[in-house]
């Protein structure tokens, strides 16, 4: 009975999902000139949307590699191992809805590897923190330097702001248990004990199993290391959508219907980060929806409202379609190379959630 119920549960938050999803698009779509969307959608230049795939191949690679220079301090695993794992791991992100993804690489690279299964939660965690904090800081830096009178600043901003508090919070408790295991142990305890003892038990041991991953960081030359990666990660992230946006420039259109689409590394990093903190909201699979959306509210800062109602617009859908397609294939193209099966992984994600959920919260 429990488990039909855990079912019940799990499909009425993906039909949740999935509606939220569908009204993003819906709202991304309100003002759209549909005579100029498909006149930007015909005349959409298809080496720039080739550049921008080979773009995400190297955002692929530095992810993978700089997720081998947070585990060398527990163990070097070879290249391919971890390519295999990550590949497989990103695509679970795609397919399964909440961001149950996150579980599947700390799952595959266990199979690999000597590294227990808390210890890779644990590097993922902290690669999640950080890039909160660098989206965060970012968000922070761009919108004191956008035009004045945009729209939507202060509400970027407010969520700036909210996502710094979120994640910089994170990091603080996770150095403080790393150093006072026993006394965070014991707060929570107190906490939670009272009110739920099972709950607390397993918050405990997961955050002894994050904790164990932490202690064993690697030394300064592979953060370093880690530290280069995730900036040429970002980096490569915000050329790859100058590049794209090149590609919806109206050079083809006749009708003068479509309004081109000029876009700067400035304009592209606050699209990029917006477009991160969308991916954030756990709802429908891939981020669907609320990506789109929170990339055309901050669009709508560095582009003319007649360029967002047409290339803008094709251009948002297109950049996540090629994203999503990228990572799908990459991912399914392991998935048949290695042992593991969609299901057997998909299946130990979703039994991983009870146990990590409470300390995600």
């Amino acid at each position: 009975m429990a488990r039909r119920g855990s079912s019940l549960w799990l499909w009425l938050r993906l039909a949740l999902g999935l509606v939220v999803a569908a009204l993003c698009v819906a709202w991304t779509l309100k003002d759209t000139s549909w005579e100029g969307l498909r006149a930007s959608l015909a005349s959409a230049r298809w080496e720039a949307l080739a550049a921008y795939v080979v773009t995400l191949l190297g955002v692929h690679v530095t992810r993978v590699l700089r997720w081998q220079s947070l585990l060398a301090g527990i163990e070097r695993v070879p290249l391919r191992r971890l390519n295999e794992a990550a590949a497989i791991g990103f695509m679970m992100l795609i397919v399964l809805p909440f961001r149950l993804g996150e579980l599947a690489r700390p799952y595959l690279i266990a199979r690999r590897s000597s590294i227990r299964e808390s210890e890779a939660m644990a590097s993922v965690v902290l690669e999640r923190v950080i890039d909160g904090l660098v989206v965060a800081a970012l968000l922070r830096i761009l919108v004191a330097q956008a035009p004045v009178g945009a729209q939507h600043l202060g509400e970027i901003r407010a969520v700036a702001d909210l996502i710094l508090a979120g994640f910089g919070g994170g990091l603080v408790f996770l150095l403080v248990a790393a150093r006072r295991r026993e006394a965070v142990r014991g707060l929570l305890r107190r906490a939670l004990e009272p009110l739920a003892p099972a709950l607390a038990r397993r918050v405990i041991d997961v955050i002894d199993g994050f904790v164990g991953g932490l202690r064993q960081l690697p030394g300064a030359r592979d953060l370093a290391l880690f530290a280069l990666w995730t900036a040429l990660h970002w980096a490569l992230l915000g050329w790859g959508l100058v590049i794209l946006a090149a590609g919806f420039d109206c050079g083809g259109a006749t009708d003068g219907a479509c309004a081109p689409l000029r876009l700067d590394l400035y304009g592209a990093t606050l699209v990029l980060c917006m477009s991160v903190i969308g991916t954030m909201i756990p709802l429908a699979p891939g981020g669907a929806g609320t990506t789109q959306a929170a990339a055309t509210i901050a669009l709508g800062v560095v582009a003319p409202a007649e360029v967002v109602a047409t290339s803008g617009v094709a251009w948002v859908h297109v950049q996540w379609l090629l994203l999503v397609a990228q990572q799908l294939a990459l991912g399914a193209f392991y998935l048949a190379r290695s042992h593991a099966s969609l299901r057997e992984v998909a299946d130990h994600a979703r039994a991983a959630e009870g146990a990590v959920q409470p300390a995600q919260a």
